[in-house]
């Protein structure tokens, strides 16, 4: 798991464990993950305008 501490320092890399779920489950989890990255991305755009 090398691999996963290497990258887990850096602020827009998120590792989905895929372990034991459906391709539904982790679609749904890498979806809610793109929501709250662009909805944090679009409140900081906010601020400036």
């Amino acid at each position: 798991m090398e691999y996963g501490k290497y990258f887990s320092n850096l602020r827009n890399i998120r590792m989905v464990d895929t372990t034991n779920k459906t391709e539904k489950q982790t679609t749904k989890e890498v979806e809610s993950l793109i929501h709250n990255f662009l909805n944090v991305h679009v409140e900081n755009l906010k601020k400036f305008l």
